[in-house]
């Protein structure tokens, strides 16, 4: 009976990701099209290019696209596949574990990072930290001196 049940409530959770990702695709479209007739009204007017405008707007489709890609992500834990990760470079999902990312090649280190505030265990795609809400900054990209010296 509570197999059943687990089972329903997996269902039932892949359902409403599927819905809400579903819902953000269809908003994110729509932010398309109001991106692209700004741009043809700013085009056909003649006038500046309404760079802030545009950045915003295209900020709020990155926004939409990023909330998918965590509900995608979310998805496939709950169908039961492998977790993955972030890469630190790119941005590109990779496999857990994985020491080198498939697209651009970076190495990821396989440290555990913990919070600067207070010392608990973080994941490296985490913005805060889910213990103490501390802000998280991303590791940089780049190698120093140092660390190509290592490799």
């Amino acid at each position: 009976m509570d197999k059943n049940r687990g089972v329903m409530s997996n269902f039932f959770r892949s359902w409403r990701l599927r819905w809400h990702i579903v819902s953000l695709e269809k908003e994110k479209e729509e932010s398309l099209l109001r991106l692209g007739k700004r741009v043809y009204e700013l085009f056909i007017e003649r006038k500046d290019w309404g760079r802030e405008e545009v950045r915003e707007n295209c900020q709020e489709v990155l926004s939409i696209e990023e909330e998918i890609e965590d509900l995608e992500e979310k998805m496939r834990r709950l169908e039961g596949n492998k977790p993955r990760r972030i890469c630190p470079s790119c941005g590109e999902y990779i496999e857990e574990g994985s020491l080198y990312c498939s697209r651009c090649g970076f190495h990821q280190k396989q440290q555990e990072l913990t919070c600067s505030q207070c010392g608990e265990k973080i994941n490296p795609q985490d913005k805060f930290c889910p213990h103490c809400g501390q802000e998280i900054k991303q590791p940089s990209s780049h190698k120093t001196e140092e660390e190509e010296k290592n490799d």
